[in-house]
């Protein structure tokens, strides 16, 4: 039952996440003029851990080019792009996430992927409630030299106990 909900939520996440896309990334960042986040109203479209400068990595490592430009128009680009690389992302968190229980039980098989380079191999958890209430995550990847390939789907449990968001990414051109 649980593999038929996270298809039936994909369905909707699928649609939530094009249109955050395209077109509301592009309007979104006049919504936070002279503020770091979104107003709470569309919270559903912004990352609930960040600003909507985006994080450390984000400001000082990736889209370096917008720093060229006027400030308020390097601030927009540099919003955009955060936008876009986390669509709907409390979305993700707040509607389709998964509740975690204090004694949630947890199944894994393969390494975790957390705390390394990226390496050939999967990881598989099923977490369970106390009343029932269940969740898998499927994430694997595959290195092709200097590239590789990522797909996570499910709810990404290591985040428990608590929410966990809502897995549907596949990532085929990363950089190892």
């Amino acid at each position: 039952m649980m593999y038929v909900r996270w298809f039936v939520l994909a369905i909707v996440d699928l649609l939530v996440t094009c249109i955050a896309i395209f077109p509301l990334s592009l309007f979104l960042p006049f919504a936070a003029i002279g503020r770091p986040t979104l107003p709470a109203w569309l919270s559903w479209f912004q990352t609930p851990d960040n600003p909507l400068d985006g994080d450390e990595g984000w400001r000082t490592q990736h889209w370096q080019w917008r720093y060229r430009l006027p400030a308020p128009l390097a601030t927009y680009i540099g919003r955009v792009g955060w936008l876009v690389r986390n669509p709907a992302y409390g979305f993700d968190m707040s509607v389709l996430g998964f509740d975690a229980g204090a004694k949630v039980a947890i199944a894994t098989r393969g390494p975790s992927p957390l705390g390394g380079a990226l390496v050939t191999g999967w990881y598989f958890a099923t977490a369970v409630n106390l009343d029932g209430t269940s969740a898998w995550q499927l994430y694997a990847v595959k290195v092709w030299g200097r590239k590789a390939s990522r797909v996570n789907f499910g709810w990404k449990l290591w985040q428990t106990p608590g929410r966990c968001q809502f897995a549907m990414s596949i990532n085929p051109f990363l950089s190892v």
